[in-house]
């Protein structure tokens, strides 16, 4: 098992859910070679599959949450992710969901490091582009995704 991916969730078409790919975007050109950028769309189980094999992965997507402002960037590492609701996300099957099939499935094969890095919208519309506190929150949850890459290269305990 080995590399380090990082992985954009969401719909460009749907506004504010497309920051996942927005954020990925924004770091091409500006990380190790080692690290695989993916826009991932809206995989559903498929995320699984996008993640077999990889051994660090950090996630970025939309979050639906009301009580945060549009734009607030979280990190979430998997002890922290019962705390995500599965109705949080909208892609269908969410992204918890996906990540216990993995764990069910084919535990050996899922990454041993794990991130998520959620930029909180409201539900999602039909625009073509970002909010302007979403479109600002790009640059935050990059330098986010960065701090987590810096933070992985020390070996595993």
């Amino acid at each position: 098992m080995g590399g380090t991916m990082v992985l954009g969730v969401g719909n460009p078409w749907r506004g504010d859910d497309g920051v996942g790919p927005a954020v990925v975007e924004s770091l091409r050109g500006t990380l190790d070679a080692g690290v695989r950028l993916e826009d991932a769309g809206a995989p559903g189980l498929a995320l699984v599959e996008m993640m077999l094999g990889m051994a660090h992965v950090i996630v970025v997507d939309a979050l639906v949450d009301e009580n945060m402002a549009p734009g607030q960037v979280q990190v979430q590492r998997p002890e922290d992710f019962p705390g995500l609701a599965p109705a949080s996300h909208h892609h269908g099957v969410g992204l918890l969901d996906a990540l216990r099939f993995g764990h069910r499935v084919v535990p050996a094969d899922m990454p041993c490091r794990l991130a998520l890095v959620t930029v909180a919208i409201r539900p999602p519309g039909l625009e073509e582009k970002l909010s302007p506190p979403v479109a600002a929150a790009v640059a935050v949850a990059a330098e986010a995704v960065r701090r987590l890459l810096r933070e992985w290269r020390e070996p595993l305990t």
